[in-house]
């Protein structure tokens, strides 16, 4: 039994990294905010978030968005896709539609982690690119950090 109280106690502590917002979303930078920076990655794969104040790690390649020329984002939750539209303009502003998913197939920590994403999506405003990275920000600091898909 004491193996087993152990070893919960290293989980909790491994998962407590001092990872937070800073982590997730640096602060703004005089990256690219061009409308081709936006769509120069395809996917942008989710590497972190904040949400509602709280810093969330994405698994590997498995949450992506692809922002199109012809105002359509579309992209994977770990088990869906989904998509919408968006319209962007140059010097960093962005804003999302209506997203369309199911979350069929998701469970546990996928479907917060799916939700998260559509969600900050859904509340961007601002994007800006620097270093293969895409951040989008809301109002609020709340946000995704995004990798180039070829990284």
């Amino acid at each position: 039994m004491p193996r087993v109280l152990l070893l919960s106690g290293l989980v909790v502590l491994f998962g407590c990294d001092a990872f937070g917002s800073a982590d997730v979303l640096p602060p703004a930078t005089a990256g690219a905010t061009g409308v081709a920076d936006l769509r120069a990655a395809a996917p942008w794969i989710a590497v972190s978030a904040v949400s509602d104040g709280e810093a969330v790690r994405f698994p590997d390649s498995l949450f992506t968005a692809t922002f199109s020329a012809d105002g359509t984002v579309f992209g994977r939750t770990s088990a869906n896709h989904y998509g919408g539209d968006y319209s962007a303009r140059d010097g960093g502003s962005l804003k999302v539609g209506s997203l369309g998913t199911t979350l069929i197939g998701e469970s546990g920590d996928r479907v917060r982690l799916s939700v998260v994403l559509l969600t900050e999506l859904r509340e961007a405003e601002r994007f800006e690119v620097a270093d293969g990275e895409l951040l989008v920000r809301s109002a609020d600091g709340d946000g995704v950090r995004f990798r180039a898909g070829g990284r």
